[in-house]
């Protein structure tokens, strides 16, 4: 349950977390290092390109869309080849983890920086989690994350936390945007006061 006013999400389990914004532009330079990552590794992330007629006899690349690959019940368009449609796939496949792996670094992220709560004073949890083969990261931070995900909080409660960091954030983002306009206008209506005065 979350409480609006005071930031605080109460899990099933009574444990209080308060939500907080996590840096979005962290979230993007993240994603692009991944992005980078997946390219410099050759992965197929980019669309496959194709060669179209345009009017007037010269010829277009461009990339592939769903639309371009599949048509209206999913199938592949009779005219797609098989290296085409084995490029599509491939793509497709790079895509899924691309988006897999982005998805678990910014949950991490918003777990580790966007929750404040008080960890266990002993140790119990990181042992019966060893016991099970899960490995225990030694940073205190990571635990934090580890711990939120695997033994505080069930699939619902992860998802919902995920959603209001989220949300924390771009509010964050927002409010920033207005205030430095406002203070862009501010300080362009003092200089156009001072030069109403010079004259």
């Amino acid at each position: 349950m979350y409480n609006e006013e005071t930031g605080i999400y109460t899990c099933r389990k009574g444990v209080e977390i308060k939500i907080l914004p996590i840096n979005e532009l962290k979230i993007r330079k993240m994603t692009v290092s991944i992005r980078d990552k997946f390219i410099a590794n050759k992965e197929p992330i980019d669309p496959p390109l194709y060669i179209v007629a345009v009017a007037g006899g010269g010829k277009q690349r461009r990339y592939h869309t769903e639309k371009s690959m599949k048509d209206d019940n999913g199938n592949y368009r009779e005219k797609r080849t098989v290296e085409e449609i084995e490029e599509w796939e491939a793509h497709q496949n790079a895509l899924a983890r691309f988006d897999a792996e982005v998805r678990e670094k910014i949950t991490y992220m918003a777990f580790r920086e966007g929750t404040e709560f008080e960890m266990p004073e002993d140790d119990e949890w990181k042992e019966l989690l060893e016991h099970d083969g899960i490995s225990v990261p030694t940073h205190p931070e990571l635990q934090r994350a580890l711990y939120l995900e695997i033994v505080l909080l069930d699939p619902h409660e992860l998802a919902e936390i995920a959603q209001l960091i989220l949300t924390q954030s771009r509010r964050r983002i927002t409010q920033m945007t207005e205030d430095a306009a406002n203070i862009a206008e501010s300080f362009r209506g003092e200089m156009e006061e001072s030069s109403g005065t010079n004259d």
